[in-house]
């Protein structure tokens, strides 16, 4: 039997983006939520960004073997400043779309965790996918705790 008291590893993460115009930043964080991160993340570069010009934005994980690519995203002002577009939260290894409620639920579970494998998916069947390059839901393993397996659907729901 797993044992779920563990205390949780501290999370390490890099986020950073850019701008058309040249602005740019980067942040090392310890021990940050990384639903919250990415919210942060995702405005400040929107806030950043003038009026008619687009931005990037990145978030890595660091470990103790490097930094691995995690989370990207992109977005674009209008001439007026008024529209705002955003892609949203995109997995780095499969493209995939990432709901904020299953980011959310990844997020509880690092928290409980640590550092989690996170592998989403599109569902085979066709009836059952969300569509429109959305990640389905995502597997979350553990280096640590061989035999920990965690689904997380779409909507956050985890089982």
């Amino acid at each position: 039997m797993t044992n779920t008291n563990i205390n949780p590893i501290k999370l390490n993460y890099s986020a950073n983006f850019s701008t058309s115009a040249n602005t740019s930043w980067l942040h090392n964080t310890e021990s940050k939520n990384i639903r919250e991160l990415t919210k942060h993340v995702m405005s400040v570069a929107e806030g950043e960004t003038f009026a008619g010009d687009s931005w990037t934005w990145h978030i890595d994980e660091v470990t103790d073997k490097g930094t691995e690519p995690l989370f990207r995203g992109s977005g674009w002002k209008s001439l007026s400043g008024e529209h705002v577009h955003d892609e949203g939260v995109i997995d780095v290894k499969t493209s995939l779309r990432v709901s904020k409620k299953m980011l959310a639920s990844i997020a509880r579970m690092e928290k409980k965790y640590g550092l989690l494998n996170k592998d989403f998916f599109v569902e085979h069947d066709e009836c059952n996918r969300r569509g429109g390059n959305w990640a389905d839901g995502c597997i979350l393993t553990c280096n640590i705790l061989q035999d920990l397996h965690i689904a997380v659907a779409f909507d956050g729901k985890i089982s």
